[in-house]
């Protein structure tokens, strides 16, 4: 719930979005004396007393707030990136996961797909003769790196790798003739 949750918000600087028993808050910190939680705004006066120890005056109430960081024993990557928070208010414990703009967009990130590497057939661009194989199966490969030397019309062309990879299969080697689309070689995208 928290995750599909956190999908499609996208925050601002000074706001937040605050986990507190699976229930999700969007707060902003309008400035010293206002917060916005959900859209509505309440003027506050928080004041810090000592470490980790704040006042706060809410509703012609006080309130006594000590904030501490609390570690769970299962967490998941994403959640390491979450801010959780141990918040005593009057002497109830309440715990919050706090999510910023960073760390949202971390998470994201670590949400994606993993690569699938994509099996790709080179083929000759034009008829020639293949004069130098620079490539053999089971290299890697830089991007741009020589895969092979393909001579047309007295010309040496360089064929290059547009991106780095892994030669799975050599089809030519020096001295072989080719023709336009004819196989070359056969590359795993890293």
């Amino acid at each position: 719930m928290e995750k599909e949750a956190n999908k499609w918000v996208t925050l601002n600087r000074g706001e937040y979005l605050v986990n507190i028993s699976n229930e999700i808050y969007k707060v902003y910190i309008v400035d010293e004396k206002s917060v916005t939680v959900n859209d509505v705004t309440y003027t506050i006066d928080f004041r810090k007393i000592k470490d980790e120890v704040y006042t706060l005056n809410l509703f012609d109430s006080s309130f006594e707030i000590t904030i501490s960081d609390f570690y769970e024993s299962k967490s998941t990557a994403s959640t390491k990136l979450s801010s959780k928070l141990q918040v005593d208010v009057n002497g109830s414990l309440i715990q919050a996961i706090v999510d910023d703009q960073r760390s949202l967009v971390a998470q994201s990130w670590l949400l994606r797909k993993p690569h699938i590497p994509k099996s790709t057939i080179l083929r000759s661009p034009m008829p020639g003769l293949i004069t130098k194989v620079l490539a053999h199966q089971g290299m890697i490969v830089q991007m741009g790196g020589v895969l092979l030397v393909l001579e047309a019309m007295k010309m040496e062309n360089e064929i290059r790798t547009l991106q780095q990879c892994k030669i799975e299969s050599v089809f030519v080697q020096p001295g072989t003739t080719v023709e336009r689309n004819d196989e070359l070689l056969k590359i795993i995208e890293i």
